[in-house]
């Protein structure tokens, strides 16, 4: 059962950032584009960095990122949904 969808980038040093793939502006999905090396929402022109920030004013915050470790080679995450169109991070 398909509960949601995430970007996993792995870093230098072994960890992993995960981000929900729901733009926090108005909840679109966020598509990677891979030639501008950033996350772009294409409802409304949201753009958020390789680590998440924000690249303009049209999201209230940053991805959302989620909590994630790697054992044994596998990545676990803790997948959650946040509310959209608010500055504050809010589980829902």
């Amino acid at each position: 059962r398909v509960i949601g969808s995430i970007y996993v980038r792995l870093m230098p040093n072994g960890q992993v950032l995960v981000f929900n793939d729901t733009c926090t502006h108005l909840g679109c999905k966020v598509d990677y584009q891979a030639a501008e090396k950033r996350f772009f929402c294409p409802c409304h022109q949201s753009a958020f960095e390789l680590d998440g920030k924000r690249q303009n004013q049209t999201p209230p915050r940053d991805l959302d990122e989620l909590k994630a470790e790697v054992k044994d080679g596998v990545v676990w995450v803790k997948y959650q949904n946040f509310r959209t169109a608010t500055a504050k991070q809010e589980a829902i």
